[in-house]
């Protein structure tokens, strides 16, 4: 046999068991009605059940992918403001040098040293003020995107959860169990 005709065969099978059991199912609308309806309640629910999860886990692949783009655009701007703190360290040792030239010079010149002191100051004072505010930034960024790890870890988390339920859910061979088991299972669908 090659591998179309055992693939049909397969179908044929499969359709002709689904269509036993709604015959079956007929038959036993007729001896036991409410193990009829519940069995087909069992089957909408099953249904229902997938077309949630199908739903749900279009919602979380479309939360995980704007989560994932965020992430992106975080990670890029902290790498930004990275560089600019790599610009502000250098220009900040320029600064320093610069400092200590002017201080030489203002030595050698009395009237520029008052001048030259001044001009320092602002510079450490306009290097305090954007410093502070860059670690305030990155750190903001970096909660953040920490925070974002941690909403993508529970959304894999959530969705683990989700499969794992829809697993239970959609098995067969919860249809043609046992009368008690079929109790049991409508006591945890209420409950639930």
């Amino acid at each position: 046999m090659d591998e179309d005709s055992s693939g049909t065969s397969y179908e044929v099978e499969s359709s002709a068991k689904k269509a036993m059991a709604a015959d079956r199912l007929a038959e036993l609308a007729l001896i036991d009605p409410k193990r009829a309806k519940r069995i087909l309640a069992n089957r909408q629910s099953a249904a229902r059940s997938k077309e949630r999860k199908t739903r749900y886990t279009g919602e979380l692949e479309k939360k995980v992918q704007t989560l994932q783009n965020e992430a992106t655009t975080l990670s890029a701007q902290i790498t930004v403001l990275q560089r600019d703190s790599n610009g502000l360290t250098s220009e900040n040792k320029e600064l320093k040098l610069k400092l200590q030239a002017m201080e030489q010079q203002a030595h050698l010149r009395d009237g520029t040293i008052l001048a030259n002191r001044q001009s320092a100051a602002r510079s450490k004072e306009r290097k305090t003020r954007y410093t502070g505010e860059l670690e305030k930034k990155v750190l903001t960024l970096q909660n953040e995107a920490t925070a974002l790890s941690a909403q993508i870890t529970v959304l894999h988390s959530d969705q683990e959860v989700v499969e794992k339920k829809a697993t239970n859910i959609c098995c067969p061979s919860l249809c043609f169990s046992s009368d008690e088991d079929e109790d049991d299972d409508d006591d945890e669908e209420s409950s639930k």
